[in-house]
């Protein structure tokens, strides 16, 4: 009968999803790795340059972290939590005055930030907000 052909199309089928598959596995192979290719398909999506931003940072990769927190910021200027995201990195390679503008930033958009990163910032060098 005609059964050969059809089982050779399934299993054609199989191979190609198979395929897929791998390269899809490969993408999701960490966070970074899905922001990065969600970037690539979203370029001027403030949201997903925040989200890389703090996948940068999770990893330790601060500079990383801030170059995608100021995308957002620039795709979306009011965008608070970006601001606040940017003012942790800051503080965490030291540069206080531009974590205390990031601050500001939040603030006067409206957004939160949280007590106990305040009172580490006080203690840093320079100004007391």
């Amino acid at each position: 009968g005609g059964g050969g052909a059809g089982c050779a199309v399934a299993a054609g089928v199989v191979v190609a999803l198979a395929v897929v598959t791998v390269r899809r596995n490969y993408d999701y192979r960490s966070n970074l790795a899905i922001w990065d290719d969600t970037v690539g398909k979203q370029r001027y999506n403030w949201r997903v340059r925040n989200n890389r931003g703090l996948a940068h940072s999770n990893r330790g990769d601060h500079a990383a972290a801030i170059r995608d927190y100021s995308k957002a910021i620039e795709l979306n200027p009011v965008f608070a939590l970006a601001y606040a995201n940017r003012a942790a990195a800051y503080y965490t390679i030291r540069r206080y005055e531009q974590a205390w503008t990031d601050v500001e930033a939040c603030r006067k958009l409206g957004g939160k930030i949280k007590p106990q990163f305040i009172t580490a910032l006080r203690k840093t060098p320079g100004r007391r907000q």
